[in-house]
C-alpha cells in the first residue's frame, strides 16, 4: 500500500486530520483537486488594499476552545467585529442613532442584538418545541399566529436563508434549535483573522510531520474503490488526464457534502465502489447550502464621511436589511478601511450565482445603494474593485456550507462512526453538535475522524 490513511480534501478538516495522524506515527497521503491549500478558506491579497480580503470562510464565531487553542499556536491575531448592528425590522432601524456613539448606541445596539431571540417569537417557539421536526416554513404556518408571529416571518425565514444559508421549505426546526443553542455559547461575538484565514491552513500543514506526509495538489480523486482493511482512490489530473491510483488501510474523506451529492459524471463527482448506505442515508437528510458574497473596495467609508453625510455610523459592524437581493453587509471595523463585503443565502443566493461574477458585483453594489439611501449611479461612483468567488459553480465546492433537513439529525449520525473500520467522514457538514457551517466544526470533525482511526 502507498500509505496508512488517504485524506481526500486538504480543506481545514484534512489538514487537521493529516496534522493529528502524522504526529502520531501514520503514513497519509492528503489528496487535493486544487492547486492550493485551504479548501473553502480562500484569502487574496490585491495590492493597495490594507487589509486580507477573504472570499471564502471570514469569521471564527464565538470562542470555541479547540479553535482558540489552534489560534495561539499558530500565532494569529484575532480581530474583533465589536461596532454598531443596525437591523431593519417592520420599514425601521433598530441598532443606534446616526452620531454611533455612546450610551445610547449601547442600548439600541443590544436591541438589535437582541431581536434574533428574545424579541423573536417564531425562534423562541422554535427553542420551546418538544414536538416532530418539521421544516421552518410549516412550523410558522401551523404553530403560532398574530400580529407578532405575522411581523416576525419574513426576518426568520430571511435569517435562516442568510445566516443558515438554507431553503426555509426544507431547513429542519430541530436542527435550527440545536444552532441555537450552539450559537448561545459566546456565538454573538464575532471576529475575523487579521493576517488572512491562510494563516490557518499553512499552520496545520506546517505542523505535519513531512516525513510522513505525502501531500498531491491539482490531483481529482474520480472513484473510491474499498472493502474492509483496504481502499483504492482512482485519480486524475485537473484536465482529466489518469493518473497511478494510490492505496491504504483506510480513507478520510472531507469533500463537501455538494461534491459527495454530485451526479456520477459532473465535474468534481466522486462515485464509490461500493456506494456506503450511511453515506446514501446522511445525503438524504442534508444539503448543501448556496450563498453569495461581494467584497466592495471603495473609495471613501462613506458611512464615516463626516455628520453631514447621507448615512453616518462611524462604528458601523453589521447592516442586517430585508433587501431581496443581498440584505447583509459588514464592515472591517473597527479597523478603519473602505471595505464593505456584502451576504446573501439560501434560494436567494442560489438564484444569485447563476450569473457571471460581474453580474453579481453590480447587483450587490445596487443593493447596497438601495438600502443606505444612495443612487445606484454614485454608489457605483464609489466602488473601486468588486471581489467575488461563486463557490455554488466551484466543481470542488458546489454550494457555500451545509444545512439539515427534516429528520436528518438521525440520518447524519451513522456518517460520524466508522464504517468498516475503512472509510470515515468529515468535515462541517458531518458536524453533530450546532456548527455545521464553521471553520471550528471543519477542524473538530477532521480530528475526531484521525483519532478514531488512532484508537
Amino acid at each position: 500500500m502507498d500509505a496508512d490513511v488517504i485524506i481526500l480534501g486538504a480543506g481545514a478538516s484534512g489538514l487537521a486530520a493529516a496534522r493529528l495522524l502524522t504526529r502520531r506515527g501514520y503514513a497519509v497521503t492528503l489528496i487535493e483537486a486544487r492547486e492550493r491549500i485551504g479548501g473553502r478558506l480562500l484569502t487574496v491579497r490585491p495590492a493597495g488594499v490594507a487589509i486580507p480580503i477573504e472570499m471564502g470562510a471570514t469569521f471564527v464565531h464565538g470562542c470555541p476552545s479547540g479553535m482558540m487553542e489552534l489560534v495561539r499556536a499558530a500565532g494569529m491575531t484575532l480581530c474583533e467585529l465589536n461596532g454598531q448592528t443596525l437591523m431593519r425590522v417592520n420599514g425601521q432601524w433598530l441598532g443606534g442613532d446616526e452620531d454611533g456613539a455612546g450610551e445610547a448606541e449601547e442600548e439600541h445596539g443590544e436591541e438589535a442584538d437582541e431581536y434574533r431571540v428574545e424579541r423573536n417569537p417564531i425562534l423562541a417557539a422554535i427553542l420551546r418545541w418538544q414536538g416532530p421536526d418539521l421544516t421552518l416554513d410549516d412550523f410558522i404556518a401551523t404553530q403560532g399566529g398574530g400580529p407578532e408571529w405575522e411581523a416576525a416571518i419574513p426576518w426568520t425565514r430571511g435569517y435562516a436563508a442568510g445566516y443558515d444559508a438554507a431553503d426555509p421549505a426544507t431547513v429542519s426546526v430541530r436542527w435550527i434549535a440545536q444552532t441555537e443553542r450552539a450559537t448561545a455559547i459566546d456565538g454573538s461575538r464575532q471576529f475575523f483573522p487579521l493576517e488572512g484565514y491562510d494563516r490557518l491552513a499553512a499552520w496545520l500543514l506546517g505542523a505535519c510531520d513531512p516525513a510522513r506526509l505525502t501531500l498531491r495538489l491539482g490531483v481529482v480523486a474520480s472513484r473510491v474503490e474499498w472493502a474492509p482493511g483496504k481502499v483504492t482512490v482512482h485519480l486524475r489530473s485537473a484536465e482529466g488526464a489518469p493518473l497511478a491510483p494510490v492505496s491504504a488501510a483506510r480513507a478520510i474523506v472531507t469533500l463537501p457534502i455538494g461534491v459527495l451529492a454530485a451526479p456520477a459524471g459532473e465535474p468534481g463527482a466522486v462515485q464509490f465502489d461500493p456506494f456506503p448506505a450511511e453515506l446514501a442515508g446522511a445525503l438524504s437528510g442534508v444539503a448543501m447550502g448556496h450563498a453569495a458574497r461581494v467584497t466592495l473596495r471603495l473609495r471613501e467609508r462613506f458611512w464615516d464621511a463626516g455628520a453631514g453625510g447621507r448615512f453616518h455610523y462611524p462604528r458601523l459592524s453589521f447592516l442586517l436589511s430585508g433587501h431581496p437581493v443581498m440584505p447583509t453587509w459588514w464592515t472591517s471595523y473597527p479597523l478603519l478601511v473602505p471595505l464593505l463585503t456584502g451576504w446573501t443565502g439560501g434560494p436567494a443566493a442560489q438564484r444569485l450565482t447563476a450569473s457571471a461574477d460581474e453580474e453579481i458585483i453590480a447587483a450587490a453594489t445596487g443593493a447596497l445603494a438601495d438600502i443606505v439611501g444612495f443612487s445606484r449611479e454614485d454608489m457605483a461612483a464609489l466602488v473601486e474593485e468588486g471581489y467575488v468567488h461563486n463557490w455554488s459553480r466551484d466543481p470542488y465546492a458546489r454550494g457555500a456550507y451545509c444545512y439539515v433537513t427534516v429528520g436528518g439529525l438521525e440520518k447524519l449520525a451513522p456518517l460520524t462512526e466508522p464504517i468498516a473500520d475503512t472509510l470515515y467522514f468529515a468535515g462541517e457538514g458531518t458536524d453533530m453538535d450546532g456548527n455545521t457551517g464553521t471553520v471550528h466544526a471543519a477542524l473538530a470533525t477532521g480530528e475526531r475522524a484521525a483519532r478514531q482511526i488512532a484508537r
